[in-house]
């Protein structure tokens, strides 16, 4: 067995067993959300959950791997074929989510949009798409040369297709990635303007950036895990060799983008908590007060009470109350806002 060979195998096993770690961490975190019976109360949470989805699919297209493990040949055939379908899916679901993300808090930190429908137009858009992005290429294939096969670690786009390998997956990404550095650079520079009122609404600048710190993570964590494949397979197209090495490490980080996603959920919700991390209880209660004829929002006063929890040197906890506040929202803008207070 070649130098390559042999840490393609390893590659394989590694991810293979990331992946599944990544599966049960999502499983589980769905378990606890069942349980807790919150989850479904706020678009951001349902965009979340929905890339959590993407992220399973990535972990449980990479259990196939278990046939090539076991045998010690890489898998073929319609196995590969399915394979190879499957993880385009998942990629594509993965990017398209973390940029709806992306523009969901654009929308709603700078311009105090919540877009009534996006959950639903989201979900028809992003998975439709994913799906045709899958098959399509299957009307392109050529005789002896299937359209997914092996092609190193996993099943994936056969490099006899270089041009749909950017046209179905790449072109994509590149764009998500270009639209992410764009609308996050608007995002922060909106949040260092500092400006604390918005005229109409009067929504507080600070649970504007709350939302935006949360939903923040999940795009910054998909360039990061994602960096490496990406980088190996676009010098692959220009012909510039890399050592193999990257795309080893890439796979890798690949597959913990469930694992991870599922920690950033877990940690900004209370769910998770680290041991010597500060842990926040925040307490919410709303009115409603009057009814604007002119824009048709019903104001409600909204007092927010938050404490924070320290651990100590000797293992307790002190409580350190904070500062109450008070603010006057529109009620569409508060289920989003507050929800992920």
């Amino acid at each position: 067995m070649s130098s390559n060979a042999a840490m393609e195998f390893a590659s394989v096993q590694t991810n293979t067993i990331i992946a599944t770690l990544s599966g049960a961490a999502v499983i589980m975190l769905a378990a606890v959300i069942r349980r807790k019976g919150t989850a479904w109360r706020n678009t951001p949470n349902i965009l979340v959950l929905n890339l959590l989805f993407a992220d399973l699919l990535q972990a449980g297209v990479n259990q196939t791997n278990y046939v090539w493990i076991i045998n010690k040949a890489p898998i073929e055939g319609t196995l590969c074929t399915v394979s190879g379908a499957w993880l385009n899916f998942a990629d594509v679901s993965s990017s398209l989510w973390v940029f709806v993300i992306c523009i969901h808090t654009y929308l709603l930190v700078n311009h105090n949009i919540r877009f009534k429908h996006i959950v639903t137009v989201s979900m028809v858009f992003v998975w439709g798409i994913s799906f045709i992005l899958s098959v399509v290429g299957f009307a392109f294939e050529e005789k002896g040369y299937p359209f997914y096969d092996n092609v190193g670690a996993w099943c994936w786009i056969s490099a006899h297709y270089p041009v749909a390998r950017v046209a179905l997956q790449y072109g994509l990404m590149i764009f998500v990635a270009i639209s992410m550095f764009v609308f996050y650079g608007l995002i922060l520079l909106r949040i260092r303007k500092n400006n604390i009122w918005d005229k109409k609404n009067k929504v507080s600048n600070s649970k504007l950036s709350s939302v935006a710190r949360k939903l923040f993570w999940y795009p910054l964590a998909y360039l990061f895990l994602t960096f490496l494949v990406f980088l190996y397979r676009v010098c692959g197209y220009f012909r510039v060799e890399l050592p193999y090495i990257i795309i080893v490490i890439g796979g890798a980080n690949f597959s913990c983008l469930g694992l991870v996603d599922s920690l950033i959920y877990g940690i900004s919700r209370g769910i998770v908590k680290l041991p010597g991390l500060p842990s926040m209880r925040t307490t919410i209660d709303s009115h409603s007060e009057a009814t604007n004829d002119e824009t048709g929002y019903i104001k409600s006063a909204v007092h927010i009470n938050v404490e924070i929890e320290m651990p100590t040197l000797d293992g307790s906890q002190i409580t350190l109350p904070q500062p109450s506040y008070v603010s006057e929202l529109n009620s569409s803008s508060s289920k989003d806002l507050l929800a992920a207070v």
